[in-house]
């Protein structure tokens, strides 16, 4: 995955130092990398040193997404990853996170289960290519100085598929800051960041894709935080503050999901 941009300066990732598949010395695969400056707290953006940069660090969150979506994969990462119909990419995606929240359930999840119907029932167009997918691409997860970002990390979950995922993931009000709501990346409304994708992609975005695609993220983020009680509950790990996390973010990925269904506004 780092290689696959060394050409392409507009998507900035750290060198690999060291891809481990043996799981024996971390107890996981690992993959360690070339250590860069810069911060990736996403309150920090708000700061007062980042008083200029911000902006411009926001767009370019959506400049390098673009960018990304517009890498052609063939040739470069069929052999690694799996190439999927294009209108079969929404399935996959969605059977992959509901069988997570099965096999990890802590209970009945009737709104969780609502939209998981809903998605079914009223499945997105296939993208009109396919492009490279981050899977978690967000304000935190991205290296950035007052001079701009430095890096995009934590590609654990990149695959192929439908652009409007990662657009969707990015809008999520999970990463929007308290201190600027209704702000993507800090900074830009939604619309703004449309934009500013559309014309580094090279692609126009469809709104009802993008809006499956917005439910889709509160199922996805409701089956990592399902994931996180659920070890609670096992004991590993045995901390009440990955508890408390879990359950409250929960709670809001219900909640986030009945608006995009439109049911009812937070």
């Amino acid at each position: 995955m780092f290689r696959m941009f060394k050409n392409v300066p507009e998507v900035p990732v750290p060198e690999a130092v060291c891809v481990e598949d043996d799981p024996a010395p971390l107890g996981a695969p690992f993959i360690a990398t070339a250590l860069l400056p810069g911060v990736a707290d996403p309150g920090k953006i708000l700061a007062l040193e980042f008083d200029v940069a911000g902006p411009l660090i926001a767009r370019q969150m959506f400049e390098i997404l673009g960018s990304i979506a517009s890498v052609d994969h063939r040739g470069r990462l069929d052999e690694v990853l799996e190439v999927p119909a294009p209108e079969d990419v929404w399935s996959i995606q969605l059977e992959h996170w509901e069988k997570i929240i099965h096999e990890n359930s802590i209970g009945p999840m009737p709104v969780t289960s609502a939209a998981i119907r809903r998605l079914k029932r009223e499945p997105p167009l296939p993208p009109k290519q396919l492009s490279v997918v981050h899977g978690d691409y967000r304000l935190g997860n991205y290296l950035y100085t007052p001079n701009g970002i430095v890096a995009i990390l934590d590609w654990e979950m990149a695959h192929l598929g439908d652009p409007h995922e990662d657009l969707a993931w990015a809008f999520a009000r999970n990463w929007q800051l308290k201190a600027a709501p209704n702000r993507v990346a800090g900074f830009l409304t939604s619309e703004e960041a449309i934009r500013i994708w559309e014309q580094a992609s090279g692609i126009d975005v469809d709104r009802d894709s993008l809006r499956w695609w917005s439910l889709f993220t509160h199922v996805k983020a409701a089956a990592l935080w399902i994931t996180g009680a659920h070890q609670f509950i096992e004991n590993a790990p045995r901390e009440v503050t990955y508890a408390a996390a879990a359950w409250r973010n929960l709670e809001k990925q219900e909640l986030w999901m009945l608006e995009v269904m439109g049911v009812t506004s937070f």
